[in-house]
């Protein structure tokens, strides 16, 4: 719990670079982290039943019970959406929401460097049942 606290006031803190940014943050099309935390209601544990999640978006894995097998999540680095700058303070948030709950993943993308570039690193549900994420049965949808 002290670790979404932290999370959460890091969050509240941070000078996210926003220029250009989604305000209204949605799983499907991520938007600025700032923001994303409270419109995916990221401080309760829930299935993440949809089934793409871009961006900012992925941090709904934060508190995700299980996810859907064929559900697709593309990851990048935090960037300024203009000048495409990597932002280590986002990709620390990015970090610290997956790694609390799924610190396979969090792995996964530091092995692949997935978070220091702009180019989508991209996983099913599948893929991230191997990293040790459950997946939603059918009850869960």
């Amino acid at each position: 719990m002290k670790r979404v606290i932290a999370l959460c006031l890091f969050l509240a803190g941070c000078s996210f670079p926003v220029p250009g940014l989604q305000s209204n943050c949605t799983a499907a099309h991520g938007g600025d982290p700032r923001t994303c935390w409270t419109a995916l209601h990221l401080d309760k544990p829930r299935p993440a039943t949809g089934n793409s999640y871009h961006s900012a978006g992925t941090m709904s894995l934060a508190h995700a019970t299980c996810v859907k097998p064929e559900s697709q999540w593309w990851f990048h680095g935090a960037h300024h959406p203009v000048t495409k700058e990597i932002s280590s303070e986002g990709n620390h948030a990015l970090r610290s929401a997956y790694s609390a709950r799924y610190p396979g993943v969090t792995r996964y993308l530091d092995d692949r460097r997935a978070l220091e570039t702009t180019r989508w690193t991209k996983l099913s549900g599948s893929d991230l049942n191997k990293l040790g994420v459950p997946l939603c049965s059918s009850s869960s949808n």
